[in-house]
Formats: structure tokens, sequence, C-alpha cells
């Protein structure tokens, strides 16, 4: 089965609650929890910006890594690369069948396998 919903990023220093409303409303949508939620480079690197940030204002340090994984008490939820998309746009995707294949060495994409899905490529970071 394949689902997905295309939300907007308001504000990036408050991303984790935003993801978290649009992971809600796809749950509430679909029935279904998100497995996958896309975004552009831009869009994951702003995300980046501000986890970093926090980190660095209380004091703490993080080792310079992108966001993988979103965990939250809805569920958990894998970044992939969707270059297609626009700045704050993120789309939450649920695939039973989600594959993740090697690509450049550095990421993995993403591709649905069924031909009745829409196609969607990026990179797992």
């Amino acid at each position: 089965m394949y689902q997905a919903k295309q939300y907007t990023i308001q504000n990036y220093t408050s991303w984790n609650h935003e993801l978290h409303s649009f992971i809600r409303d796809f749950i509430s949508k679909f029935d279904l929890t998100p497995n996958i939620a896309l975004t552009n480079d831009l869009t994951l690197d702003r995300i980046n910006l501000v986890m970093s940030t926090e980190l660095i204002n209380e004091g703490k340090t993080r080792e310079s890594k992108s966001l993988e994984t979103f965990v939250c008490d809805l569920g958990t939820v894998d970044f992939c690369l969707d270059r297609k998309l626009k700045e704050k746009e993120v789309t939450l995707v649920f695939d039973d069948e989600a594959e993740f294949y090697p690509d450049d060495g550095e990421s993995t994409s993403y591709r649905p396998e069924t031909e009745n899905k829409k196609m969607v490529t990026g990179d797992k970071r």
C-alpha cells in the first residue's frame, strides 16, 4: 500500500513540533503511520542547522551529521531527499514495500516498487 501527503514547514525553529502535527494529520487522514519524510536539500540543511544550534546553546556537542530518522510517540519516519520539492515542503509517505537502494556511497535512494505508485526518488540521509 502507498499513501502520500505534502505539508509545509512554517517555522524552522519549531520543525519538530510541526512534523509531529503532520504525522498526526497523516494518521488521521489515512489511518496509517508514515514511514518516510521527503524533503529537499535546503530544508534538511536548515533543520540540521536548528538542531546543531539548539545543542550548542545547551552546551552539548554533536558530530556533524544529517538527520536520518525522526522518532516520536506516533512512530518512526526516515528522511530522504527529493530535490523536486520546494523549500519547506515535506511529503510524508507510507509505503509498506519501501526499499532503500545504495546510491553514491554516502546516501541511499528510495523508490516505490510497484508501477501504480507515484515515483519518488531521493537520498536517504
